[in-house]
């Protein structure tokens, strides 16, 4: 969503090239990270854990 943002508003002007660079730098690496981040702290199940 933030790149469809980004490229409008960097098209029209209204944004610079160092914030859109920024901010493409910004979604790559928190779309990369969701996967990695949401097992890490997601509850894990009773048949996924044994003592």
């Amino acid at each position: 969503m933030e790149i469809v943002a980004a490229t409008i508003l960097h098209g029209q002007g209204m944004l610079s090239d160092f914030g859109f660079a920024s901010l493409m730098v910004l979604a790559v690496i928190s779309t990369t990270l969701t996967g990695p981040l949401f097992r890490l702290f997601s509850p894990r199940s009773a048949s996924t854990t044994h003592a």
